[in-house]
């Protein structure tokens, strides 16, 4: 997964093709429905 990797959504965005507030939405869907507060927490759990 691109975000435990450290890339920005603008940087997802780019390599997939999508727009930003799309990879914001689906990265905020994925912290909702892990239970996980942070980005950066989702990257420990992640790693």
């Amino acid at each position: 997964m691109q975000v435990a990797q450290g890339l920005s959504n603008r940087e997802i965005a780019r390599a997939l093709g999508k727009s930003e507030f799309t990879v914001k939405t689906q990265v905020c869907s994925i912290l909702r429905k892990l239970g996980v507060p942070s980005r950066g927490r989702l990257i420990v759990l992640l790693r």
